[in-house]
């Protein structure tokens, strides 16, 4: 016999029911006063350098609470590696990048909001496929690292190790 509440028994799972009858509340469900959607606005390349951004038509939209680039908070780095930040502000590396957030009084100003960014980019060479990347001429994906040094290839000198699994 286990002294334990759960561990090792059997707990008959409850929100199911919820689900499927309907009856669930979702984060989407939930409606409060006052309460502010936001929308992001991504990249539409793969690779490009972002040139200028223009948010003053989605800043002017009656309804919009902010607006915001990557110039406009802290550089916050994100990822495996921490080579990302929340907010793309000088480079994109992939299609579907964030570029910008707008927060409004409803999901349709919001995007309408979106809508009224303008970004211009320049286009650069991008890899799409990881043998074509490892190559000595391919497009770095990054040109520094976390630190700020210089990047000379995409493959990366990150540090792992291969456990075997121990035998019984």
């Amino acid at each position: 016999m286990s002294d334990y509440l759960y561990v090792g028994k059997s707990i008959p799972r409850t929100i199911e029911t919820d689900k499927v009858t309907g009856r669930a509340v979702y984060m989407n469900d939930l409606k409060r006063p006052g309460m502010l959607y936001g929308k992001i606005l991504y990249s539409r390349y793969a690779h490009a350098r972002i040139k200028r951004i223009d948010v003053s038509k989605a800043k002017k939209l009656q309804g919009v609470r902010a607006v915001l680039t990557g110039h406009d908070i802290p550089d916050v780095r994100v990822g495996f590696i921490k080579d990302q930040r929340v907010l793309k502000k000088d480079v994109v590396r992939q299609f579907r990048d964030e570029v910008a957030a707008v927060a409004a009084i409803s999901p349709e100003i919001a995007e309408e909001a979106i809508h009224l960014i303008d970004v211009e980019y320049e286009e650069i060479p991008a890899v799409f496929d990881p043998l074509e990347a490892m190559k000595e001429d391919a497009p770095l994906v990054h040109e520094v690292d976390a630190r700020g040094r210089p990047i000379r290839s995409n493959i990366l000198p990150l540090p792992w190790k291969f456990l075997a699994a121990e035998t019984m």
